[in-house]
């Protein structure tokens, strides 16, 4: 990353969460994916993560290291992706999927436009009792 290429935290963002020594969620050697709930300033952030076995837990108050930084945080920390950092040092292009795609021409009533095409598509029917299908779950009982 080049030096003072800082990446902004927003509500929304990944992050991957290293738990600390001290954190009952450490458990092997990777991190955890998560995203940001809350930010308090550039260098703190609440996170919603997920742990290894896919189970969701929160902290709060999590420092945000920042390349070139270190944490001394004993329940933990999190920094940015690999691929944020290229992405925001400007070594990589973002992904395509972050540009949104141009809006369709509005219909104008007259069969132009982005509905005149569209066809109603029928609902397929399924053979049999539902609750036999799916095991009685959402079948009214």
């Amino acid at each position: 990353m080049k030096m003072g290429t800082k990446i902004v935290p927003t509500i929304g963002r990944v992050v991957l969460y290293v738990p600390g020594p001290g954190d009952h969620a450490a458990e092997g050697n990777q991190p955890h994916a998560a995203t940001v709930a809350f930010v308090h300033n550039d260098n703190l952030v609440n996170l919603s993560i997920v742990d290894a076995n896919g189970m969701q837990y929160a902290r709060t108050e999590v420092p945000l290291v920042n390349e070139g930084e270190t944490s001394d945080a004993l329940h933990g920390f999190c920094h940015w992706m690999p691929y944020q950092k290229a992405v925001a040092a400007g070594e990589i292009l973002a992904t395509l999927h972050a540009i949104p795609p141009p809006s369709p021409a509005p219909d104008n009533g007259q069969g132009e436009g982005p509905t005149a095409d569209v066809q109603e598509v029928p609902t397929p029917e399924f053979p049999g009792d539902p609750k036999a299908r799916f095991g009685g779950i959402g079948a009214g009982g």
